[in-house]
């Protein structure tokens, strides 16, 4: 199908002076510009253009080229008119009677041929009027103005003349007075100018003028346009009501807006996030209007979502979705994550929002989890306490241990006698190990990180398991019956390896007496770390080899203090443990840490950040 996009003006009779074509010496300004001229002296056979060509670097041959079709090259009629930059006036011959013509100019350049601004004109026919077709403007969505100009009578007679279109894919052929509908416009020569109305909208039409005379119909050239669409229709879901297990009722309304018409509406649903057509469709009606209707057979605790549709001849529009959970004897629950998420723990919460149709008491309600979609209370699970039928939403869980760089899958689950069902599934990854950041340099300044961890007296009141406060406190008498005057602090200093890996720990008590703030480093073990960073002691030793720390160890052992004195490092012995961030944004000195045993949590350590630069010993003691 050949669309053609008419460009120039009017015929012009007469033709102006020409002007002399600028000096190459002259000096050249800008880019190259080639224009058209205008289309003069038209006659049966003949007409003179022409252009001017300015800017650019070398210009070579120029002039005009044209054709019966659009954009011609000089591969069609041309003319050749001198070189270089100026005005220039190009005749055109050898033309046809009564035909239209498409010209242009041209120049040959250091970038091959170029071309200007496309012009048109119709020659002048003996016997017969001569016509083109102009402009389809104003396109709407059902009305066009249309315009052509008829130029000469041929010396016959018009008896009428007008327009003739019809839709592109109704047409087979040229367009004509015998397939397809017209307008009529009064007059002879001259613009002949109309409004198509009533056409369909988002529809392709073709349309050419015709003058019908004495010795029979002439068309002009036909022009292709596409109307407008007309706005989609709104269809929204007024309302889901009258919830069961089994059912609901959905209401739409469906409205136009304009002329065109609702084939179908209605609303379609489905458990997939986005339902189409494709789904389950129920179709309430066409035209406007707002319909209800009662969908049954559906099963109990499932989420549907609803989605309204209407169709007219341009397609299918949809509104927004709607999310509806059918009843269930099973309860429902939502899952609530937190945000506090650290490299081997998280939180999570949930919500009970429906006991179910029989409120049936709610057996066990938790939060389960998993490094794969959808986890179960098969895998990880932590249960909640406390939630009945009047108390249905429980705080955020501790989820552990988890591993550090990982990413997690949580939901909520709440059972009753009729089973378990589960909330909707979140995700989350945890943090980088705590081993990353404890580096034994030999300066601040060296590293701005930390290698120790501290308990001091002041830091009890500060979220210590109540296991680690009774240890704390037992370890003051130990120090009162050696001599010393006060417990300053407690400290577990993390020691490395050759290769700075997390390899050793040191712990220590800082206190007071009579000479002064002593340290002694009372024993040290050797760590085994697995690739969940998940630590267990490989070597357990007391320091021997300092004075201070064996006189408070004989001291302890004859006090009877013993068991109290190793209290502060059981839970390395018994099993293993994580060092982990206290809360999502620890890196500063100002943070603190846990120590937290797997099969005892309750019995974590929570220390302060110290830096002890002065371990830098990489032999063990043994």
């Amino acid at each position: 199908m050949k669309h053609i996009k008419i460009l120039g003006l009017l015929l012009v009779v007469g033709f102006l002076g020409i002007l002399s074509s600028c000096s190459e010496d002259e000096e050249i300004q800008g880019a190259l510009v080639i224009q058209t001229g205008l289309l003069k002296n038209v006659m049966y056979t003949s007409a003179l253009c022409g252009g001017e060509i300015s800017g650019g670097a070398e210009i070579g041959e120029r002039g005009v080229c044209w054709s019966t079709a659009e954009h011609p090259t000089v591969t069609d009629a041309h003319t050749s008119d001198g070189k270089g930059r100026g005005e220039f006036l190009s005749e055109m011959n050898g033309l046809q009677e009564g035909t239209l013509y498409y010209v242009r100019a041209y120049a040959y350049t250091n970038e091959g041929v170029q071309y200007g601004d496309e012009k048109w004109c119709v020659t002048l026919a003996k016997g017969r009027p001569t016509l083109a077709m102009v402009s389809v403007t104003d396109v709407k969505t059902s009305s066009a103005i249309v315009k052509a100009e008829v130029f000469t009578d041929g010396g016959t007679e018009i008896t009428e003349r007008g327009f003739v279109y019809a839709l592109s894919s109704a047409v087979e052929g040229e367009l004509t007075l015998e397939n397809a509908g017209k307008v009529k416009v009064d007059g002879k020569v001259g613009t002949l100018k109309c409004m198509l109305e009533e056409l369909i909208d988002h529809s392709e039409y073709v349309c050419r003028a015709y003058v019908s005379y004495t010795g029979g119909t002439v068309y002009a050239q036909s022009l292709y346009f596409m109307t407008e669409m007309f706005p989609e229709p709104a269809v929204e879901i007024t309302s889901i009501d009258d919830i069961r297990g089994e059912s609901f009722q959905v209401s739409v309304k469906a409205v136009s807006g304009t002329p065109l018409p609702i084939l179908e509406y209605g609303f379609v649903y489905g458990e997939v996030a986005v339902p189409t057509l494709e789904d389950t469709k129920v179709v309430l009606g066409e035209g406007d209007g707002e319909k209800s209707y009662k969908l049954e057979g559906l099963e109990q605790g499932i989420t549907y979502q609803v989605r309204p549709y209407a169709r007219n001849k341009n397609g299918v529009v949809y509104g927004e979705i709607q999310s509806v959970t059918t009843l269930s004897y099973k309860a429902i629950i939502s899952t609530q994550l937190s945000a506090h998420i650290t490299a081997h723990r998280a939180y999570a919460g949930g919500e009970v929002t429906s006991t179910g149709l029989l409120n049936a008491p709610i057996i066990e309600a938790g939060i389960c989890w998993g490094t794969a979609h959808n986890p179960t209370i098969a895998g990880n699970k932590v249960m909640a306490e406390g939630v009945d039928g009047e108390h249905l939403k429980f705080e955020p869980l501790q989820l552990f241990p988890l591993n550090p760089n990982t990413t997690y899958y949580v939901r909520a689950y709440v059972t009753n006698e009729y089973g378990t069902t589960y909330g909707e599934e979140e995700n989350f990854k945890t943090r980088q190990p705590v081993a990353d950041y404890f580096k034994a340099e030999a300066s601040k300044e060296d590293n701005p990180l930390f290698n120790a961890l501290n308990l001091t007296a002041d830091f009890l009141d500060k979220q210590a398991s109540a296991d680690q406060i009774e240890a704390y406190n037992k370890l003051v008498p130990i120090l009162t019956s050696y001599g010393s005057r006060i417990l300053k602090a407690y400290r577990i200093s993390l020691g490395t390896n050759s290769s700075k890996d997390l390899s050793y720990i040191y712990t220590s008590l800082e206190y007071e007496n009579s000479s002064g703030k002593a340290y002694s480093a009372i024993w040290r073990s050797e760590l085994a770390v697995n690739a969940n960073y998940q630590y267990t002691v490989s070597h357990h030793a007391i320091n021997t080899g300092n004075n201070n720390a064996s006189n408070i160890i004989n001291s302890a052992a004859k006090n009877g203090q013993t068991e109290d004195l190793e209290r502060s490092m059981n839970y390395l012995t018994e099993g293993p443990f994580v060092i982990d961030w206290d809360t999502e944004s620890s890196t500063t000195f100002n943070s603190a840490f846990y120590i937290i045993p797997l099969n005892a949590p309750e019995k974590y350590k929570r220390m302060e950040v110290y830096r002890n630069t002065k371990i830098t010993v990489y032999d063990p003691w043994w």
